[in-house]
């Protein structure tokens, strides 16, 4: 979510130069990563791979934006997203365990039931402003990057 953050701001400057070194880092890092944890780590392995990447991208193109566009990034929901994603985490590694690891599709379709409905409820939580339409908030909150940007689009 971050990165497509970044990548609409450039979209909207037309300067979508930068994104490129960033994407293809993180795309170079996600293929090591695979090759490297799947062996050890299984399925486990490739999700784990694919969210260093991920978090690398990101953090490559942050240090690389920061300067060349004036934006602001939301912190507050940056963090309260970053603590949805491991309360899902932590969620599922114990709905795994109440099910006592079992491989039974009912237990599985009822467990990524269960996902997604957490999941809508943190989507909820963290969009809220957006769902009741309070221009105000949404630009206060610094949602909406680009209003808080120096230059005009």
């Amino acid at each position: 979510v971050i990165v497509n953050v970044y990548s609409m701001a450039a979209h909207a400057k037309k300067d979508t130069r930068l994104l490129i070194l960033p994407n293809l880092i993180g795309a170079v890092v996600s293929i090591a990563l695979i090759f490297l944890l799947t062996p050890y780590m299984g399925i486990t392995g490739i999700g784990c791979a694919l969210a260093i990447a991920g978090f690398s991208a990101a953090t490559i193109l942050h240090i690389s934006i920061r300067s060349k566009l004036p934006i602001i990034m939301p912190n507050l929901h940056i963090v309260k997203a970053i603590g949805f994603g491991f309360l899902m985490w932590f969620s599922n590694y114990y709905l795994v365990l109440f099910f006592n690891n079992s491989h039974s599709i009912i237990l599985s379709i009822t467990q990524l039931f269960m996902t997604g409905v957490f999941a809508v409820i943190a989507e909820y939580y963290l969009l809220r402003e957006v769902f009741f339409l309070n221009v105000s908030s949404i630009k206060d909150s610094g949602l909406n990057i680009l209003s808080h940007s120096k230059e005009i689009i």
